[in-house]
């Protein structure tokens, strides 16, 4: 499958402050793709970028196989948006909402599509109901049902879940999976690490405006194997951990909630050889190292560390 939608040496900036630094994300059709990063990395550009919402400094954006500056009248019927803030009418029904929108996209005979969306969301028996009365969970998933109701080809979620309750998560999650089972392309925005490994097959990592890493899920964490381990000290705690600028093999240190453990991401450029060898050198005694598994929170951590947020 081919690339449904591509950003390649995208340039933002507002005054002074650049926004996205060269930027190239590609999401493949067909896949759940992640961008993840920090308040203010550029995830929220991103998305405005592709949607036509802001224009790019320079460089090249294609959603489609179209070029974005183009009008958008052939292409917006096949994006469906879910942004943080659903943005629907309080006043409104849930159906109201939905119809209302179907309309503004030319779709006439909006019954059958919103009934199909609604009760896919599991809202059949609240489309009478005002929307203020919903929960923030069930607003969101309001909000999925009015993407819905065009049958996208490439849905654009922004934090789709921040701020609603742990169960409305797990289901909200679990549809955006079914809907990925059904051939959707997903372009999830988000900087919950959990979610993102749960649900994207690709991921990128911004920060600062500026690519970190992008790959498959499993090629990412495979490169940072062999690089997360808890170190047990049995001497000298508070001198390891205030010392740790002056150890060059190690990325990120972390105590743990075990007594005398921490977690050490070890520079590729090093083994964890070369820490205990180091540690030993220092007269640091009774040092016992573990593996311990590698999770995306774990490289987001690890890259920002190196990276600086911000």
């Amino acid at each position: 499958m081919g690339f449904i939608a591509e950003l390649k040496d995208v340039r933002k900036s507002f005054g002074n402050i650049v926004a996205l630094d060269g930027v190239n994300l590609r999401i493949q059709q067909g896949n759940v793709f992640g961008l993840i990063g920090p308040n203010g990395a550029g995830k929220t550009t991103s998305v405005r970028i592709f949607l036509g919402l802001l224009k790019p400094d320079s460089g090249t954006v294609r959603v489609f196989g179209d070029s974005v500056s183009d009008p958008l009248s052939h292409r917006k019927r096949r994006i469906g948006v879910v942004l943080e803030s659903p943005g629907l009418y309080l006043d409104l029904s849930v159906e109201q909402n939905i119809a209302f929108y179907a309309k503004l996209y030319g779709i006439n005979d909006w019954r059958k599509p919103m009934q199909s969306a609604l009760q896919f969301m599991g809202l059949w028996e609240r489309r009478a109901d005002p929307t203020r009365k919903l929960s923030k969970g069930m607003k969101q998933k309001a909000a999925l049902a009015r993407a819905l109701v065009l049958d996208p080809e490439l849905l654009i979620l922004d934090e789709p879940t921040s701020g609603i309750d742990p169960l409305f998560q797990s289901d909200l999650r679990q549809k955006i999976l079914d809907l990925a089972y059904s051939g959707k392309t997903v372009f999830l925005c988000s900087h919950n690490m959990a979610e993102v490994e749960e649900l994207c097959q690709s991921v990128a990592i911004i920060n600062r405006g500026h690519i970190v890493t992008e790959g498959s899920i499993e090629d990412v964490i495979k490169s940072f194997e062999n690089r997360c381990f808890r170190i047990r000290i049995g001497s000298k705690l508070e001198e390891f951990k205030n010392d740790k600028i002056d150890f060059p093999s190690i990325d990120v240190l972390k105590r743990t909630s075990v007594q005398n453990e921490f977690r050490v991401m070890i520079n590729p450029e090093y083994g964890i050889n070369d820490l205990l060898e180091d540690l030993a050198k220092r007269n640091f005694v009774d040092v016992v190292a573990r593996p311990h598994g590698v999770g995306v929170a774990d490289i987001v951590e690890a890259l920002l560390a190196k990276d600086g947020v911000g």
